[in-house]
Parts: C-alpha cells; sequence; structure tokens
C-alpha cells in the first residue's frame, strides 16, 4: 500500500515537472525569450521583467521537485 507521505511527493514532483515544462517549452521553445519581451513592453512592463518571470517560474518548477519548501514562493 501506498502511504500518503509518498503520494505526495509523487504529486509534488509530477507538479514541479509539469511546471518546468511550460516554462521550458512555452516561455523559450515557442514564444522566445525575445517574443516574452514585446509581450510585456506591449502590456507597459520593462521588458527586462520577462527574464524575471522566467527564472521566477523555473525556480517555482525546481522547488518542489528537489523538496525545498515552497509556501515562501507562494507569497
Amino acid at each position: 500500500m501506498v502511504s500518503a507521505a509518498l503520494g505526495m511527493t509523487l504529486n509534488l514532483v509530477a507538479l514541479g515537472i509539469i511546471i518546468l515544462a511550460d516554462g521550458y517549452v512555452l516561455k523559450i521553445k515557442t514564444f522566445t525569450i525575445a517574443g516574452k519581451e514585446a509581450y510585456f513592453e506591449n502590456m507597459d512592463f520593462l521588458a527586462k521583467e520577462a527574464y524575471l518571470v522566467i527564472t521566477y517560474e523555473a525556480f517555482c518548477g525546481l522547488a518542489p521537485i528537489i523538496g525545498a519548501p515552497t509556501r515562501p514562493a507562494a507569497y
């Protein structure tokens, strides 16, 4: 029988993989970083903030995989 801790671990790893895949495939491969910068400028944000968003999404994808506390990232 699978314990609750193992089930939670599998869920966190799966969630981390999904977030990483979304960040890499969607933001870097599909739209490219230049496209993300143009999108941010279109919304009157600084283009450099696109790098912050991509980095933050990568961190939030890695955090549950490596077992880091994820509550601080939720704020």
